[in-house]
């Protein structure tokens, strides 16, 4: 698999949030500490659920979008699965991709339709598994004992391959084992500082090939790049989901601002964003403020985090409602559709500098005008007497 793998998954899941019409205003939204969705039910739309224990038993018809600390999946997914958790296990079909943060994946009995990008600690492919892309991968150990029809790219400090994979792989690793049970159909291409252990009765059709010594921190910079941002992309839509739960209010109005006055925001974001760090300086020079140029500069970087969310429920509003020709979408679709596209954007790199720039200036103008306003009707709100 090419090293812009990763990428191309995360275009193409965006493409298919704008290019299907229907499911934009259509989408089941549940959350809960506890969150089920029953083996006898059928959910016709995609799917977005957040809470701390997460079961799917049933069948969803469209994507599932899943932000949870331990998720489980047993039915069966037609769609793609984009999830962020700690313990994430799939027993049931997935008729699209897996696009996975978190500590542990397990995919014990499943067949994977489209391809698997994981970005955590553990990822096991189970013997009864399958999958029918390829494998992005990026954390500490990867288990395969299923079947990949095409190649495997990515790091993990120990990558064992008990399973089959139907073309070329390019790994670094600590440690590469290719057990009895292995069926290579395609060349391996690795990085590490010790040779590859192959067991007696490994079926490799291709040739194995070690590159060069393995710099832990210095991997194939594509790689590192494609697979950072994926994992950016899927914790942000984690974040931001949490977020929508907590403090949908203003989330929605600030990401109104951004929408209703656009270029006040930018210009204020802009001359506040030239202006924090001197005076923070200046605040340091007094030694006494000291304390606050530093809750001043933690501000400022908390609020440019949050830029990417209000600009994107603001550039998402805007998306869907121009493909719809319909009014205001519902906020989570908002959300997920102008996320992404501002991804998309900061995929292209003659764009990325102005992108960064364009989105923390509209945030930080918004929620200083939003402060601003909230703090001028407070003056001029009648008392009472």
């Amino acid at each position: 698999m090419k090293v812009w793998a990763t990428i191309t998954i995360l275009v193409v899941a965006t493409l298919g949030i704008f290019g299907i019409h229907h499911t934009v205003q259509a989408a089941d939204y549940r959350s809960n500490d506890n969150v089920t969705v029953g083996g006898d039910e059928v959910i016709q739309d995609d799917l977005f659920v957040a809470g701390t224990n997460l079961q799917i038993d049933g069948i969803v018809e469209g994507d599932v979008y899943a932000a949870g600390e331990q998720i489980i999946v047993n039915g069966q997914i037609d769609g793609d699965l984009i999830v962020a958790g700690s313990t994430i296990t799939v027993n049931g079909d997935i008729g699209g991709s897996i696009r996975a943060v978190g500590q542990n994946l397990n995919i014990s009995n499943a067949d994977i339709g489209g391809g698997v990008s994981f970005f955590g600690s553990s990822m096991i492919l189970g013997s009864e598994s399958s999958i029918g892309n390829g494998l992005v991968f990026f954390g500490e150990s990867l288990t395969v004992n299923g079947s990949i029809q095409h190649g495997i790219a990515g790091y993990g400090s120990r990558v064992s391959i008990n399973g089959s994979v139907g073309t070329n792989s390019s790994i670094s690793a600590e440690t590469l084992r290719i057990d009895e049970n292995a069926v290579i159909a395609g060349n391996i291409e690795y990085r590490s500082n010790d040779e590859a252990v192959i067991a007696d009765g490994a079926e490799v059709a291709g040739d194995v090939t070690r590159t060069g010594e393995l710099e832990r921190f210095a991997i194939n910079w594509q790689v590192g790049q494609s697979v950072f941002t994926l994992w950016s992309y899927l914790a942000a839509l984690f974040v931001g989901i949490v977020l929508l739960f907590m403090a949908r209010r203003p989330l929605a109005d600030t990401a109104t601002v951004v929408q209703t006055r656009p270029f006040a925001s930018f210009g204020i974001g802009l001359l506040g964003m030239l202006l924090v760090f001197p005076l923070g300086l200046v605040f340091l020079a007094t030694v006494i403020g000291i304390p606050l140029a530093i809750l001043l500069w933690i501000a400022f970087g908390v609020v440019l985090y949050l830029s990417k969310f209000f600009v994107g429920i603001a550039l998402g509003r805007a998306i869907v409602s121009l493909l719809t020709g319909k009014g205001a979408p519902r906020l989570f679709v908002s959300f997920f559709v102008g996320l992404s596209a501002l991804y998309i954007l900061n995929l292209i790199p003659v764009l990325t500098v102005l992108v960064s720039l364009i989105i923390g200036a509209l945030g930080l103008g918004a929620v200083i005008l939003r402060v601003f306003n909230g703090v001028r009707n407070q003056h001029v709100a009648p008392t009472k007497k």
